[in-house]
């Protein structure tokens, strides 16, 4: 057996036997206000915690095989149109992030002063475990309770993925252990009270699985009701200069 494997199942027998009671610790470490969570983050996070992490230089979707990383792209014009179009607050700091959909450690003390999106979107950032697992984190702006309330930027997605176990059996104990501790957030068959989904299956890449929390069709309109973009008593626009 793997030497991670090996640790990964022993870890989660030790989250299962916090789970019933048998230690002091509890399974609070993947849960927090009903939302699952890895180790690091958790859906409905902000951007807070956030900071903790070391990211990853994030690399521009369109820089193709020469992996360009956004901080370093050019800007074009067409980019300060589509981030006025979408955002507002200071955004003429991060405008090829916002455009691009990514962020990094650079972008979070930026991302505190865009203060409203209009149109749904999401950014995206990653950064690798203590033992080496390579994880993707979506962020959006949420609306508030009502249309003038500030949004706030929140973790919706955690995507990670464990190696390839060395045998089927191995394959199975992880999917198994993975299963058994989110299985209050199992797509399909949510726990009352829980917030969030779980999906997990295993691949050619090891297995993946994925944490999320959010409804882009419902969210746009209420995105669009923010009195910057447009809705009741209509003021501020993006600061491009």
């Amino acid at each position: 057996m793997r030497p991670f494997i090996r640790n990964f199942l022993a870890l989660s027998a030790a989250a299962a036997a916090a789970a019933t009671g048998t230690t002091a610790a509890t399974a609070a470490t993947y849960e927090k206000d009903n939302r699952p969570c890895l180790a690091e983050v958790c859906i409905g996070d902000g951007l807070e915690p956030l900071n903790a992490l070391q990211w990853e230089a994030a690399v521009s979707p369109t820089s193709g095989r020469e992996k360009t990383t956004v901080g370093k792209r050019k800007i074009v014009r067409g980019d300060l149109s589509r981030a006025s179009g979408s955002f507002r607050g200071e955004v003429e700091p991060i405008i090829a992030y916002l455009v691009d959909g990514r962020f990094d450690g650079d972008t979070l003390p930026h991302l505190a002063k865009v203060t409203a999106a209009c149109t749904t979107h999401a950014l995206q950032g990653h950064f690798k475990s203590a033992s080496g697992l390579p994880t993707q984190v979506d962020i959006v702006l949420t609306p508030g309770t009502g249309p003038t309330d500030r949004q706030r930027w929140t973790v919706v997605r955690i995507l990670r993925v464990i190696p390839p176990a060395a045998t089927p059996e191995e394959a199975k104990a992880v999917k198994a252990a993975l299963d058994e501790r989110y299985a209050k957030w199992r797509l399909g068959k949510r726990a009352p009270g829980a917030i969030g989904s779980y999906v997990g299956a295993n691949n050619s890449k090891g297995f993946r699985f994925e944490l999320s929390e959010y409804n882009s069709s419902k969210e746009g309109q209420r995105l669009k009701e923010h009195p910057a973009c447009g809705g009741a008593a209509a003021t501020g626009k993006a600061r491009l200069n």
